[in-house]
């Protein structure tokens, strides 16, 4: 089996992430994929660092910018069968690889928990906004799906869908293969017993910019799926509707920002929200001007 990871400028976090891997407790082997994503620290260095200390590591560079660009160079790299994903900046448990092979003997996708606690300070747990779930998989359009900071797969999913979309890079890739895999007829479960410790946004201005990254990615996602016939119970009448919706979320929660204890969530709804806002006008106009 192979682990691939996208990296860029990843030195700070990287390594915590390559500890938990060395130190797992299965008896299968398997190869750990770093995709150096163009990157301007010294990640390769330290991939090349701990080569000795993971046998099956090694280093792959992808130079287009983009997560998914790196995740789908990382798919290229590998011959194996199944396919986790995990992401550089969070921590798997000693357990991780045992449990997503376990899951995918019979499903063809799998997400497992993700656990908020071990990595983030108080004040980044107050944020709620838009976080996902850690007790079961999420679902969206009538489809389940799992953050790609916990999936595995096998590669005739990934083979079948021709990787990850490298249009989508505003925080919605994850949902946009999970929809893509569902309406393949492939089969996704949740696997509890796959942890990954998960790091937030621990500073107000990189969470603000995620959360509108989000909230753009949504609408874009939206009217991809839209138009491609996929979505024929979502009208784009109901996207212009949620955007408004969104705006009287904010109006009307405006007093959160005098509580230290909420003004963070509701900066980052706020954040969000705008991007809906946004992504409505940048994607959906075409998809209005056809019906």
């Amino acid at each position: 089996m192979s682990v691939v990871i996208p990296a860029r400028n990843a030195a700070t976090t990287l390594p915590e992430q390559l500890e938990a891997l060395a130190a797992q407790t299965t008896t299968m082997p398997f190869e750990v994929v770093v995709v150096d994503n163009a990157s301007t620290d010294w990640t390769a260095e330290l991939v090349e660092y701990w080569r000795d200390k993971i046998p099956g590591l090694r280093r792959v560079a992808e130079p287009l910018r983009g997560v998914n660009h790196a995740r789908n160079a990382g798919i290229r790299a590998t011959t194996s069968d199944l396919i986790l994903f995990c992401d550089a900046d969070d921590v798997v448990d000693r357990g991780w690889v045992d449990a997503m092979v376990t899951a995918l003997a019979s499903r063809d996708l799998v997400g497992g928990r993700l656990e908020y606690e071990r990595l983030n300070s108080p004040a980044a747990l107050r944020d709620t906004a838009g976080r996902v779930v850690s007790n079961g998989l999420e679902r969206a359009y009538g489809r389940t799906w799992a953050s790609t900071a916990n999936l595995g797969l096998h590669r005739a999913v990934a083979d079948a869908l021709g990787g990850f979309d490298p249009d989508l890079e505003l925080g919605t890739e994850d949902l946009d293969f999970c929809m893509r895999a569902a309406d393949a007829g492939f089969s996704i479960a949740y696997a509890a017993d796959a942890v990954v410790h998960y790091r937030l946004r621990s500073e107000l201005g990189p969470l603000l910019r995620q959360k509108y990254a989000t909230g753009v990615g949504l609408a874009h996602l939206y009217t991809k799926h839209w138009e491609a016939g996929n979505l024929e119970g979502y009208p784009p009448r109901i996207r212009r509707n949620q955007a408004l919706h969104d705006l009287w979320r904010l109006v009307s929660g405006s007093p959160q920002l005098l509580s230290r204890r909420y003004r963070w969530t509701y900066l980052g709804r706020v954040a969000k929200g705008t991007g809906r806002i946004v992504g409505w006008w940048r994607y959906n106009r075409p998809s209005l001007a056809k019906r």
